[in-house]
């Protein structure tokens, strides 16, 4: 690549209660930063987690304050961030510092995920700035992306129609069909690029020169990366499914967020960690390498917990979130009819200890189950290389 005083790549994802969005950009820009050293990339984001996310790599990344978000009646609802900012003022903030960041870095290509305008129309100001810098803008959506107000709104179609030059598809079209490519080209009138599964711990193996960590010394891994209104009865499930089994099939290691100690269910992860057969964690550089040596998994259906699962080969029940789109139900089926057979959907009414129990006793006594139809879990890489081929070609 030739070499300028302006930045190469922009990563920007917006936040708000999952991983998502932020761990597809990051394990973007490790593989920029993996293939690539020389170009000059940023991840932007007001995602809390990107220390822990970016694993020692390289990847640099400048913090914005965050969105918060909440679920009640499967409908997600922004609420004020950590920073006492309601939800719409933080929007115009951040609207504010992405113009200063694109007149500063004047960034020769920007990498939106899931949303062209942002989650509070935060990019529009950037979008405009950037005209006089020519910079390329591409959109990058997951495999099934939902029916998600700030992505098919007549706003976005037209941002996207008057900004973007082309969007990356993350998903696998083997597994979920090729409908999905076709709704987004539809959406927004537009050849659409095949990325593959964007696998974050694909990535740090990469980083590792393929250290392989999965030498099975856990029972299981529990991800609880959020507490919506079925957290209590999940907890308490999660507790007596754990006392019963004792520790006859070894150790346990519960993540979860930070909790202050007013939090409504401080008292419920305190009993958890006081089983002998289990061990209560925050969220960090710890989760990847504890679920890939762990016999089996409980996570939430989002895109990052299953290709983690999938990366691993790890034998999970995936939690569903009742959201009105039903969109990880979707996917969830899609991937279990498809050969993904180490997946078994968990809807929240079935929440119990004797369920869990149960459930557990069966996944740690059955045989492996290779999956059937592999899934292509490197759309980081493949991501990277057409980004920067795209500068390139524009350089010559």
């Amino acid at each position: 690549m030739k070499l300028s005083n302006r930045l190469d790549i922009l990563l920007y994802c917006h936040d708000g209660r999952g991983i998502g969005h932020a761990g597809r950009s990051v394990a973007i820009g490790m593989a920029v930063r993996r293939l690539f050293p020389a170009c000059k990339v940023l991840l932007v984001t007001g995602s809390p987690y990107i220390e822990s996310l970016r694993a020692g790599s390289e990847l640099d990344w400048l913090k914005l304050p965050g969105y918060e978000t909440t679920v009640q009646n499967g409908i997600s609802k922004g609420v004020d961030g950590k920073s006492n900012f309601p939800d719409k003022e933080l929007g115009t903030i951040r609207a504010q510092q992405l113009q200063d960041i694109i007149n500063l870095y004047r960034p020769k290509l920007v990498l939106a995920d899931h949303s062209p305008t942002g989650k509070h129309k935060e990019l529009l100001p950037a979008l405009q700035a950037s005209q006089q810098y020519s910079t390329s803008w591409f959109l990058g959506v997951r495999g099934i992306v939902g029916k998600v107000r700030q992505v098919h709104s007549t706003l976005s179609r037209k941002t996207f129609a008057q900004y973007y030059r082309g969007l990356l598809w993350y998903g696998d079209s083997t597994i979920l069909g090729s409908s999905h490519i076709h709704e987004v080209a539809h959406t927004f009138n537009t050849k659409v690029e095949t990325a593959g599964y964007v696998s974050r711990m694909r990535e740090i193996m990469a980083l590792e020169g393929g250290e392989d960590h999965r030498k099975k010394i856990y029972a299981g891994t529990i991800a609880l990366p959020w507490f919506d209104e079925h957290g209590f009865t999940l907890i308490r499930s999660l507790y007596q499914a754990l006392s019963q089994l004792g520790s006859q099939y070894g150790k346990w290691v519960v993540f979860h967020p930070p909790v202050h100690s007013h939090h409504p269910f401080k008292r419920n992860l305190q009993q958890l960690a006081e089983l002998n057969n289990t061990t209560t964690r925050h969220f960090g550089a710890e989760y990847l390498p504890t679920l890939a040596q762990s016999r089996m998994a409980i996570i939430h259906g989002g895109y990052n917990s299953l290709t983690d699962v999938l990366y691993c080969q790890v034998p999970a029940l995936v939690l569903l979130r009742e959201m009105q789109d039903n969109e990880q139900q979707n996917h969830l089926e899609l991937l279990t009819c498809n050969g993904q057979e180490l997946l078994t959907p968990v809807h929240t009414s079935a929440f119990s200890g004797p369920f869990f129990a149960e459930k557990i006793h069966e996944m740690l006594t059955s045989p492996y189950r290779p999956p059937v139809i592999p899934v292509d879990l490197a759309g980081a890489e493949h991501a990277a290389r057409y980004l920067v081929d795209t500068i390139s070609k524009n350089l010559q």
